[in-house]
């Protein structure tokens, strides 16, 4: 993952949460890169990964504490985070009202959810239609239309603060025109050229103003929400 979007995640929580450190749990934490970088703010870090792989890469290159599984699998002690983050990993989680809920009950009061979801509202969706990112199934178990979403984090007892597009742009709008290449050209050779040539470094760079400029409308690719905890799940609501 690339440092600068790291630094944009560490951010979001450093500048949302009402602590300057605190402890955080990483859902779908990957190879550990974030959990480092928050580390290294002096946040005491967290996290669940289903990969054995990364799990392993986490423990042995970061000296990180990653548990196995989904979060649904671990009993936490309820009240004891104060922050708690999936970075493009809701939507891949077998039961997400439900996992909404548990970080309810794991976080203290006043503590924060960040996540990044595929955004239904977003250019990228409009032009890719069936080969937007943010179906790729059998990847994606959900796709979150924002009022949904935005009920659902009421329902599990969160109020949620912010709520933009970033995080993404080029990088979201290059995995959505893989999977339209794959379907729409059928020679591999020239979906390889093609990528090849979208992927060169610094290719972004005299796209990256498109992006800006989307984002600061709210059409980009990458839905941000930061929700904060302010009462326990209601289950009447769904």
């Amino acid at each position: 993952m690339r440092e600068r979007n790291i630094q944009k995640r560490v951010k979001v929580i450093t500048s949302s949460s009402l602590l300057q450190q605190g402890s955080i749990l990483d859902i779908g934490c990957s190879t550990g890169i974030f959990l480092d970088a928050m580390r290294k703010t002096g946040w005491d870090t967290l996290g669940v990964e289903i990969s054995p792989d990364a799990i392993n890469y986490a423990r042995t290159r970061f000296n990180l504490n990653v548990l196995p599984g989904q979060l649904l699998d671990h009993h936490l002690p309820s009240d004891s985070l104060d922050a708690v983050t999936f970075w493009d990993v809701l939507e891949h989680t077998y039961d997400p009202y439900s996992t909404l809920k548990e970080a309810n009950r794991i976080l203290r009061k006043g503590g924060i959810i960040a996540l990044t979801i595929p955004y239904w509202g977003s250019l990228d969706r409009k032009i890719f239609g069936e080969a937007w990112i943010g179906y790729d199934s059998p990847r994606h178990l959900y796709v979150f239309p924002s009022d949904t979403l935005f009920h659902m984090l009421q329902a599990a007892g969160f109020h949620t603060e912010r709520a933009w597009t970033g995080l993404g742009g080029y990088f979201t709008f290059l995995a959505s025109l893989r999977l339209w290449l794959k379907i729409k050209i059928r020679s591999n050779r020239s979906r390889s050229c093609m990528m090849k040539i979208l992927e060169i470094p610094g290719m972004r760079i005299p796209f990256q103003p498109i992006f800006y400029l989307l984002d600061s409308k709210n059409l980009g690719g990458t839905l941000v929400i930061v929700a904060r905890k302010t009462d326990q799940p209601d289950t009447e609501k769904r």
